[in-house]
């Protein structure tokens, strides 16, 4: 049984880290699991880094033998099975371990780095222990290998190693993929990032209206299951724009391509030799998604939440221009794509949060409060429009 010792680093948002505490080597490795973009957080980590570079852990954190009984909802039994499983499946005993929480949630999930005692990353493995967090485990092994077959030159995803599931859980192990961090650039998509994304729709682009798509499909049903469980305010503004969609969008043949689903600076890493996007997290990806999906959610995420809501349809057209127009999107669309975008981002979020004794997601309350702004910019383009023809 493992009894390895850990420290508990505890984040500002409810997440946490734990760091093997026997090897400085691994301890440093294991930050790799935390990749904040503003400043302070950075140079925290940075300064965290160091300590453990000097060999300073035990007084840096908070030890406990028993964290790896407390790091998953499965439990203590479970936790400690699974950390002798990788063991077992990454080839040796001389293999140690740093383990990311998640944000708090139902989608909540352990990702555990597999390391040398020389800091050496081995490998990732993602751990599903509910519904949800199985679900988009294996949605992430699936996209990994249909991705596979398509040669991607612009881009690099995780190649998968190993998977397995037992009982109600399962394990998807990838191969390192190494993120080097492109300083300077996470605030808006750069012509590679827009490059990769056209080559990653282009990998199997079809063509048809909405009314007729899977997209559509998923989201009317969704909508269905969450009838009676979210607010009624919400459910006003939601359908609301739902209605704007379908009039902008109805009369318009769209090609539907892959989102990769977690498109953020985080999850991704900038190669110059040669030139290409590294990309993690695809439990969100899709293969018939609206165009400009990836372009929305980085977007979003780089302009944070809270007060700020920039016009990210704007954003997106000024930075993906040539994603668009490769697609035969006009300009005037992309609001209504936009939109598309937060409303199946908010009832995918809401559904995950359904009957879970918790609060609203607050990625879902951002999504919302954006999902009204955009209603607001819909009805102030068509009073100018109406404007003009008089």
């Amino acid at each position: 049984m493992t009894r390895a010792g850990f420290g508990w680093c505890r984040l500002a948002d409810g997440r946490a880290l734990l760091i093997p505490l026997d090897s400085p080597a691994a301890g440093v490795g294991a930050l790799s699991l935390y990749r904040p973009q503003n400043l302070g957080p950075r140079i925290l980590r940075s300064l965290l880094g160091l300590g453990l570079r000097a060999g300073l852990a035990r007084h840096l954190l908070r030890e406990t033998s028993a964290a790896v009984e407390r790091w998953s909802a499965p439990g203590g039994d479970d936790a400690t099975f699974l950390l002798d499983y990788l063991r077992d499946a990454c080839g040796g005993a001389d293999v140690v371990f740093g383990i990311h929480l998640g944000a708090p949630g139902p989608v909540r999930k352990p990702v555990v780095a597999i390391m040398s005692r020389r800091g050496r990353a081995l490998g990732f493995a993602k751990i599903g222990w509910n519904a949800q967090t199985v679900a988009l485990v294996e949605n992430e092994k699936a996209s990994l290998e249909a991705l596979a077959s398509h040669s991607l030159a612009l881009g690099r995803l995780p190649r998968i190693s190993h998977f397995a599931r037992w009982s109600d859980r399962c394990v998807l192990v990838t191969d390192p993929l190494p993120l080097r961090d492109a300083r300077g650039w996470e605030r808006r998509l750069t012509p590679l990032h827009v490059e990769f994304l056209s080559e990653v729709a282009a990998a199997a682009r079809v063509t048809g209206s909405i009314g007729e798509s899977a997209f559509l499909s998923r989201l009317r049903e969704r909508r269905g299951r969450l009838d009676g469980s979210i607010p009624a305010d919400h459910a006003r503004i939601l359908d609301a724009a739902a209605g704007q969609v379908a009039s902008s969008l109805d009369a318009v043949d769209l090609p539907w391509v892959w989102r990769l689903g977690d498109f953020t600076p985080w999850n991704l890493g900038i190669e110059s030799r040669p030139p290409r996007v590294s990309c993690i997290d695809l439990e969100y990806a899709d293969p018939r998604s609206i165009p400009g999906w990836d372009m929305f959610h980085y977007l979003r995420a780089a302009v944070g939440r809270g007060g700020d809501r920039a016009d990210i349809a704007s954003m997106a057209w000024r930075d993906g221009q040539a994603y668009f127009e490769a697609l035969g999107i006009d300009s005037r669309l992309v609001p209504a794509l936009y939109a598309a975008y937060l409303i199946d981002l908010y009832t995918l979020w809401a559904e995950l949060w359904a009957g879970y004794d918790l609060p609203p997601s607050p990625l879902a309350a951002d999504t919302l409060a954006r999902l009204a702004g955009s209603l607001e910019q819909a009805a102030r383009r068509q009073r100018t429009e109406r404007a003009r023809v008089r």
